[in-house]
């Protein structure tokens, strides 16, 4: 088998574990609002709508300091599919819009902290930070 069809395998593989769909947007250019007579935030763009997976990056707990306070973090990693993602960077906004397997993550959103470039990725893979 070549690196070629073993790459395509694994990107199928990849793609069957994807059960929860996203929306990745990115902030709309700034419009004028003639009510407000300011400028306001436009529709945002869409980069990206479809399955994903988001998992722990591992069980490991680091705590931080922000704004004088004490916080537990873990990583998280959002898997997408290779093809079609290509827009998807870093600064994005991550929705999740459904996920038959926890309910509870519906409506959460993430913010894109990092890209993991490699070579023969089976999926984009991005660390992300949960933003609500």
């Amino acid at each position: 088998m070549s690196i070629e069809h073993a790459v395509a395998a694994g990107r199928r593989a990849a793609e069957r574990l994807m059960t929860t769909t996203v929306q990745v947007t990115s902030p709309g250019a700034l419009v004028w609002d003639p009510d407000l007579l300011d400028y306001v935030e436009g529709p945002p763009v869409v980069h990206y709508t479809g399955k994903a997976r988001i998992r722990l990056r591992g069980a490991t707990v680091r705590d931080v300091e922000a704004a004088g306070q004490l916080a537990a973090v873990q990583e998280l990693i959002l898997s997408l599919p290779f093809t079609g993602t290509d827009t998807v960077t870093t600064g994005r906004t991550v929705t999740v819009t459904a996920n038959p397997s926890d309910p509870a993550l519906v409506g959460r959103s993430f913010t894109i902290q990092g890209t993991a470039a490699q070579t023969d990725a089976t999926a984009r893979r991005f660390t992300i930070e949960g933003t609500s």
